[in-house]
């Protein structure tokens, strides 16, 4: 019988580490975002406006930028904001008032990223000819501490 050669078994033992160490590092990746968030609430103030309150889990001291949407009853954008939320605690309550075209009937929070929106998120939907509204900056107030 002859044996393997051991060039062919060191070959196979890297590939498959290196499969193993990929699989765990995608796998912290996932189970481990820099931010979870979640909408809390959201109130049409009038035709123009909304304010949105949301929740955000990150890493302390750092910045998070979330997307937040508005739709009228037929699922058409109304309003769309990118908010940058500046670096604080760990846990905050991140409030704004959402700027919109007609009143809004929901409203979404797309996703919030780590130095950057999500690449995953939907882009703004407004019909063809349809001027987004202009955000007042700072959209966001201070979070609020819940200790």
């Amino acid at each position: 019988m002859r044996r393997t050669p051991w060039y062919l078994i060191l070959g196979i033992g890297t590939v498959v580490v290196a499969a193993v160490a990929v699989l765990v590092v995608l796998g912290h990746q996932i189970l481990n975002p820099g931010v979870t968030s979640r909408l809390l609430a959201w109130k049409v103030e009038s035709p123009s406006a909304v304010t949105v309150t949301w929740e955000i889990n990150r890493v302390a001291g750092s910045t998070v930028v979330c997307v937040v949407r508005a739709q009228d009853r037929t699922k058409v954008d109304v309003g769309y904001a990118t908010v940058p939320v500046p670096p604080g605690e760990t846990y905050g309550q991140p409030r704004m008032s959402l700027r919109t075209n007609a009143t809004a009937y929901s409203v979404e929070l797309l996703g919030c990223g780590v130095d950057s929106a999500p690449r995953d998120i939907t882009p703004p939907q407004f019909p063809p000819g349809v001027v987004p509204p202009a955000q007042i900056p700072p959209a966001v107030a201070p979070a609020i501490p819940t200790s």
